[in-house]
């Protein structure tokens, strides 16, 4: 029971220091988790535009874990499917453990018209928050899209619950209605600048930005910084061979500590 209670408590301590969109979406494993302007992949549940840059089969699973807290953590599934009209996502993800937990699954859908890539994503939340109450849902939608305004340099933004959903709750829980904008500048193809601006309706504006090196083949190194509330510096490395991929991420977050998250995945080729 106090172990319970300590962890709510953390949850709530969580959602006034963590500029993610909520908790049940992990981040990103880009440096400064600029993801929205970045077109070599597709991050989960973040910009879906850049899944129209995606042209094989692709299955994933993610894990992320906050402050070394069991309970505390993200477990996420993915499968991107191409096909001749548009490209199709598959996503779930979950979040906390028997007392508290989150749920979200999402299609997504997007397409590239020349320079430009459109993205739509239908979302299904779940929240759990006690015996009496059990579950409760609400359906949004994440929109988003990127240009290449040239080869070197891209634009992406994405808004996040455009129609405003909320979950019918004592009181109820109003998902973020977030709107982000970024870029990604190409210093030539092994090397890439992230900048994304993001802002909530009720919360401080958040900037991240990082820079991603793939100095051969099979290795990716980033480095970046995030800034909401606190700054938040963060590492990535990404290792991959063939069709198998697998990024490693940590950032810190003060005063609640560190943040971990590993992704694996496998491409069709």
């Amino acid at each position: 029971m106090k172990n319970s209670v300590l962890i709510l408590l953390l949850l709530l301590t969580i959602s006034s220091v963590s500029g993610q969109i909520t908790t049940v979406i992990p981040q990103s494993f880009l440096p400064g988790d600029a993801s929205v302007a970045y077109r070599n992949r597709w991050s989960v549940f973040h910009n879906p535009a850049a899944l129209a840059h995606q042209e094989a089969f692709q299955v994933g699973m993610l894990y992320e874990n906050r402050y070394i807290v069991p309970e505390l953590s993200n477990e996420v599934i993915y499968a991107q499917l191409p096909t001749p009209y548009f490209q199709i996502g598959l996503s779930y993800s979950f979040f906390g453990y028997s007392v508290f937990n989150e749920m979200l699954a999402a299609v997504t859908l997007a397409r590239t018209f020349g320079k430009f890539r459109l993205g739509v994503e239908c979302l299904y939340y779940t929240l759990y928050l006690s015996e009496i109450e059990r579950y409760k849902g609400t359906v949004t939608a994440q929109v988003g899209a990127q240009i290449d305004v040239t080869e070197q340099f891209t634009i992406g933004i994405s808004i996040f619950n455009p129609v405003f959903s909320k979950v019918k709750t004592v009181p109820d829980t109003r998902l973020p209605v977030i709107l982000s904008i970024g870029t990604d500048y190409r210093f030539h193809t092994q090397l890439c600048w992230l900048v994304e601006v993001s802002k909530d309706l009720t919360t401080p504006l958040r900037v991240g930005t990082g820079i991603n090196y793939r100095p051969v083949p099979e290795l990716l190194v980033g480095v970046g910084v995030n800034i909401w509330q606190s700054v938040r510096p963060n590492l990535c490395v990404g290792l991959f061979y063939k069709g198998v991929s697998l990024n490693l991420q940590s950032s810190y977050q003060y005063p609640l500590g560190f943040v971990l998250s590993g992704l694996f995945s496998y491409t069709f080729l």
